[in-house]
């Protein structure tokens, strides 16, 4: 077998993610894909909103933003709209009245563009022309869905979003109504979710769409949201759709040796970072994917995968590992949550924070039944008052953490589901992770300080909300990205809301922070004029001394050598030429070579 020794010590981070990381588990993450099924009969060009001249034209507008929410979020996903109670056709099954006007594709930025162009179409009175209005059956709508997510082969996370202010049924046909009871019992075994926005303050889903519902929803849990009145409430409801439906992965939930149900794992916070630069073909500008090849330094022939070794010297031997036996070393076991044992709800203190929540839901996809056992269990820890004990591992290739189940229950407001019920998984810290606090004394602040100190809090007080603050940063970026992509004349600009609005502090403050300023801080105290000066590290190169490297070495030490020293040394001896990018286990051997080792 042919030796190819490297470095192991960077093995680890040079290797690229993998997308399948839960390859060796059938339960797998799923795209999502979203259709959106908008009901275009001229009664939709009423205006139930006030910011809005037509119902239809606030759907596609906050159809945009939702499309727009998910690329700048760097969601990969279907998405598909269509168009109901038109003159035309358009669409693979040739039904009536019914046009497709986006195929479901992965999103990008032709999405946006028709969406924009029947917006100009509805605001320039093009669209009547256009597309005309006529009556359209729900059940021949529900039936091309299906159809349309039946073309892609690959697993979706399949959702349907029917916009209308119609809350009676579309037909009074009995056909149609039993086809579109029909459908939506085949979404239900098909595991489609499916959801209606309904439009307009006395919408009265108890007419037609609740049975639809109630049908195309098998779980005992569902609650059907209510009417919608405002722009503001169809874009917080069609966005909590959309996204919910999206987890990270699905995992078994173990809870005895014999007895598992299946959960999907959905992050509440998750750190949106700027997209890595794509290499592209310059003749094609298509996307180029990098692979690396192994070649011998003698003969120049490739080198096959199996025939590479890795190596790491440890104690003086070469210890050495073949590529699958090195990627076996990442893997940690079985992708699952397992359960210890129970424990009081006291015991999770909320300081005790390590990384941000996870929440588990239950997944009647890979295993009947889950729904049934779950919600027992979270009823009897509510009553019970109890936390559940487990370890959590969400890939083969990461590392298990201790996590509590902490149980919610479900509240529900008059636009439907605030709080889903489910358990929100708290990682618990390790002992490594607990360091103790010293409360060194301070002077305390008088009663006048601690008065106006409280006036000012009162005075600046709001209600926070993390949506109104988005991250400048990634605002410009994007905002760049879709001027390209839209072909736009001039970019958005970029407002950066984290930067405080002095002129309204100083309007709710009034005279406050002078009174303040001046009874905390002397008289003739100037702030401004305090400087500080930041400590370096002491940069000096260290002492070498040529006894302690060679006993080192010779004892087996050598890791507790760095790539400095060791090159300070081999300079001490003449070997100093055309080291500064030589790896430490090379400049370990240039030594033992010196010490004839």
């Amino acid at each position: 077998m042919k030796k190819v020794f490297n470095d192991i010590q960077d093995f680890f981070s040079q290797e690229e993610e993998d997308d399948d990381l839960n390859g060796l588990s059938t339960y797998q993450h799923k795209t999502g894909a979203d259709l959106f099924l908008v009901d275009a009969r001229e009664k939709m060009f009423s205006s139930h909103f006030d910011e809005e001249k037509s119902s239809l034209l606030a759907c596609l507008k906050c159809i945009r933003n939702a499309m727009r929410a998910k690329i700048f979020n760097g969601e990969k996903s279907y998405c598909g709209i269509i168009l109901l109670g038109t003159h035309k056709k358009n669409n693979g099954l040739h039904l009536n009245n019914i046009t497709v006007l986006q195929q479901l594709q992965l999103l990008g930025a032709n999405h946006i563009l028709t969406v924009d162009q029947i917006i100009n179409d509805i605001e320039s009175s093009k669209y009547q022309k256009s597309y005309g209005f006529s009556n359209f059956s729900l059940g021949d709508a529900l039936w091309l869905s299906m159809y349309t997510f039946s073309e892609r082969s690959q697993a979706l996370n399949k959702r349907i979003i029917l916009f209308t202010n119609d809350d009676s049924a579309i037909t009074h046909e009995k056909n149609d109504y039993n086809r579109a009871m029909s459908s939506a019992h085949d979404m239900s075994k098909n595991f489609i979710a499916f959801d209606v926005i309904q439009i307009g303050r006395y919408f009265d889903t108890n007419k037609f769409y609740k049975k639809l519902l109630e049908v195309s929803h098998s779980e005992e849990n569902y609650t059907i949201p209510g009417p919608v009145t405002n722009i503001k409430e169809m874009e917080k409801n069609v966005m909590s759709k959309i996204y919910s439906h999206t987890q990270i992965t699905k995992i078994p939930f173990k809870i005895g040796d014999d007895f598992e149900i299946s959960v999907s794992v959905h992050f509440l916070v998750r750190k949106t970072k700027t997209p890595f630069k794509v290499k592209l073909s310059k003749s094609s500008n298509e996307r180029l994917n990098t692979k690396v090849q192994m070649f011998e330094t003698e003969t120049g022939s490739f080198v096959d995968e199996d025939n590479i070794i890795k190596s790491q010297v440890v104690g003086q031997k070469a210890i050495n590992f073949n590529m699958s036996e090195l990627k076996g070393i990442s893997q940690c076991g079985r992708a699952e949550l397992s359960l210890l044992g129970f424990k009081p709800s006291s015991v999770v203190r909320l300081e005790n924070f390590v990384k941000p929540c996870a929440f588990i839901y239950p997944d009647e996809y890979y295993c009947k039944g889950s729904s049934v056992f779950f919600i027992a269990l979270l009823k009897r820890c509510i009553a019970k008052q109890v936390v559940p004990i487990c370890t959590l591992c969400l890939r083969t290739s990461s590392a298990s953490r201790f996590v509590a189940l902490m149980a919610q229950n479900e509240t529900s407001n008059a636009n439907g589901i605030d709080l889903p019920p489910g358990f929100i998984v708290f990682f618990l810290p390790f002992t490594e992770e607990l360091r103790t606090f010293d409360d060194k004394p301070t002077n305390k602040a008088s009663e006048e300080q601690v008065n106006l100190a409280c006036q000012i809090i009162k005075k600046m007080k709001f209600k926070y909300k993390p949506e109104l603050f988005p991250n400048p940063k990634l605002k410009a970026h994007w905002a760049g990205v879709e001027a390209l992509a839209l072909d736009l004349e001039e970019v958005e600009d970029v407002n950066d809301s984290t930067y405080p609005n002095y002129d309204l502090i100083s309007s709710r403050l009034g005279g406050l922070g002078d009174d303040f300023m001046k009874a905390v801080y002397s008289e003739g105290y100037t702030p401004e004029e305090t400087t500080y000066r930041r400590k370096y590290p002491n940069n000096s190169k260290p002492s070498i001394s040529t006894a302690n490297v060679e006993e080192l070495i010779r004892a087996g030490e050598e890791d507790r050598l760095t790539g400095e020293v060791l090159r300070a040394y081999l300079k001490s001896v003449g070997q100093g030429k055309g080291l500064s990018k030589v790896k430490k286990s090379d400049l370990l051997s240039k030594v033992r070579e010196h010490l004839d080792l």
